[in-house]
């Protein structure tokens, strides 16, 4: 069974078992929310979404189909599952077009999370 990677202050890391624990809640309807760490000082709280219903025009090319991430305080944004993100897309719809290392870091949970959501197609 896949469970979250945690480190020795409770906060959850990347790893393969923590994208497939996310992917998982998150066919099964259930949006998570996560004590995050890039294990190298930074902490965030991030809150996926996915398969949302919804009504009405959007703007930004944001489906309800999308992967909804919201870093609280910081940012969200919607992307589609149907390729991995460049670290410079994350930036951009996050982090003001910052990129540091827990940038690159974030980009690879929600890469990690997309590659675990194709493998339950």
């Amino acid at each position: 069974m896949n469970q979250y990677k945690i480190n020795n202050y409770d906060e959850v890391i990347n790893d393969i078992g923590t994208y497939k624990v996310i992917a998982g809640n998150l066919k099964r309807g259930f949006s998570t929310f996560i004590g995050w760490t890039d294990n190298d000082s930074t902490h965030y709280d991030i809150l996926f979404t996915y398969g949302c219903t919804g009504e009405g025009c959007y703007q930004r090319g944001l489906r309800i189909t999308d992967l909804f991430v919201s870093i609280m305080s910081v940012g969200s944004f919607g992307f589609k599952t149907d390729s991995l993100k460049d670290v410079g897309y994350i930036a951009e719809k996050l982090f003001n077009n910052r990129i540091d290392d827990s940038v690159e870091r974030v980009t690879h949970l929600i890469n990690g999370i997309i590659e675990a959501l194709k493998e339950l197609d």
